[in-house]
């Protein structure tokens, strides 16, 4: 189902919530892409770049990017000290690092099964 490399699970860590990301964009996008870059139009390798097909993944220790080439970004959920969500996209802030998670087909779904896995 996911065309991605296989997730390396640490011991004692199980996988607990996954979600594809959005490929196409939303309306919203579109207008945008239309009416102020009609370059991207035109150069239509950048617009699928940008919507390249990732993977996020909750853990019971830490988030996970994951993209299809296997490039993968995580934070550690007891590292995470703020989350900025929004409809389709979160922003997660940890120790050290931070981690972008757009096209997310319902923000506020995995902002809440993520705090559930914090409170474990």
């Amino acid at each position: 189902m996911y065309d991605h490399a296989p997730i390396p699970v640490r011991e004692g860590e199980q996988i607990v919530h996954a979600v594809h990301a959005r490929i196409a964009p939303t309306l919203a996008e579109v207008v945008i892409i239309v009416l102020c870059a009609p370059v991207a139009l035109v150069l239509w390798l950048f617009v699928h770049r940008a919507f390249r097909s990732a993977t996020y993944v909750i853990t019971t220790q830490r988030v996970l990017a994951v993209e299809k080439r296997g490039a993968c970004s995580e934070v550690a959920i007891k590292d995470i000290q703020r989350l900025r969500t929004f409809r389709g996209a979160m922003m997660i802030h940890a120790a050290e690092t931070r981690l972008w998670l757009p096209r997310l087909p319902d923000g506020w779904q995995f902002e809440t099964i993520l705090n559930r896995v914090r409170q474990l």
